[in-house]
This record gives structure tokens, C-alpha cells and sequence, in this order.
């Protein structure tokens, strides 16, 4: 199974795709779908990543911009049988980006339900608490070994919070691969594809 990692990666391979098969379409229309694929890329960097990193479900800015793209994409005429498969392709990169970015905001956070929550807890206080009851007489082992388990249980919990929340826990997910993406297009438009 894909990580959040990678279906970003996949996310920006995708804006790509749609970018370099806006060239398939006629001069007019394949601008205004690398307009839409660029603008729904940036909104995605500039608008999405801070509300995903502040717990929100997406920003309105990115929702907009690819609304923009989907009518571009649906007012392009397929111009003749011979162009179709072209248009097809299109909407079904499209349709990718879509999945892409549905996949990326469900992983927003707060996927641990209370009940695990409690369980893991409850687990770290017995498990501190187990210690005391074997505890030894000599105070340098017993500091050893209840130290040792309280590593062992705030590594758990912070890999439980990194694992829950993956763009606001203590190693966020970054947008490196859409931040790349958006620069690859921008320097492609400059030379003029």
C-alpha cells in the first residue's frame, strides 16, 4: 500500500501528466489547461499545505482552482474521432489528480480513534507501573530500568502522533515533490514547453 509520502509524489506526477498533455490539445485550449493544472498545483502548495498542517480538511482556494480545471478539461471540444483518445486521457489524469488529492486531505489527521488512544494510555501507565512492583532494592538499577521504559513508551506515543497527524506531528510531510513539479512547469513554460 502507497504511504501519504508517495501518493504526494504521485499527486505532483499527476499535475505533470495533465501539464505535458495540455501539448496533445490545439495552441488555445492546451494554455488554458497548463493555466488551470498550474494554478490548481500552486493553490494546493500555498493554500492546502497550511490548513492541512493546522488540522483543516483542504482550503476553499484549492477546491476552486480545481473546479476551474474540471470545466476547462469539460469544455474541451475533442475536435474529431482521431483527438478523443487525447481528451480521454485528459479526464482520466484528472480524475488522478482528484483521487490524489482526496487521498492526501483524508490523511489530514485524527485517524486514531479515542479507544486506541485509551488502550495505548492505559498500556504506558502499566507498564511504568509494572516496574514498581518488581522493583529492586538498589536505586541505581530501578532508575535504569524505569527510565529505559519511559523512553519506550514516549517513543510510542510520539510515533503514534507522527502516524495521526502527518503534516502537523513532529515530522511533517513536506510538499517537496509538488513544490518541484510546479517549478518544472514554470521553467518548461519560460522555454515555451
Amino acid at each position: 500500500e502507497m504511504c501519504i509520502r508517495d501518493s504526494i509524489h504521485a499527486e505532483a506526477g499527476r499535475f505533470y501528466d495533465v501539464y505535458r498533455n495540455s501539448y496533445d490539445f490545439p495552441e488555445e485550449d492546451g494554455a488554458k489547461i497548463r493555466a488551470a493544472i498550474q494554478g490548481y498545483a500552486k493553490a494546493a502548495r500555498v493554500y492546502d499545505w497550511p490548513a492541512m498542517r493546522a488540522g483543516r480538511w483542504g482550503s476553499p482556494e484549492a477546491a476552486d482552482a480545481y473546479t476551474r480545471l474540471s470545466r476547462i478539461l469539460g469544455s474541451v471540444a475533442a475536435w474529431g474521432p482521431g483527438r478523443l483518445p487525447s481528451l480521454e486521457h485528459a479526464i482520466s489524469l484528472q480524475q488522478a489528480v482528484a483521487d490524489y488529492r482526496i487521498w492526501r486531505l483524508s490523511d489530514v489527521g485524527g485517524h486514531m480513534t479515542p479507544l486506541v488512544w485509551a488502550v495505548l494510555i492505559l498500556s504506558g501507565i502499566i507498564t511504568l507501573a509494572y516496574s514498581a512492583f518488581f522493583a529492586t532494592k538498589k536505586v541505581g538499577p530501578q532508575v535504569l530500568m524505569k527510565g529505559a521504559l519511559a523512553i519506550i513508551v514516549g517513543a510510542t506515543f510520539l510515533l503514534a502522533v507522527n502516524l495521526n497527524y502527518p503534516f502537523s506531528g513532529p515530522e511533517p510531510v513536506d510538499p517537496e515533490a509538488i513544490d518541484a513539479v510546479i517549478k518544472r512547469m514554470a521553467t518548461e513554460d519560460a522555454k515555451g514547453g
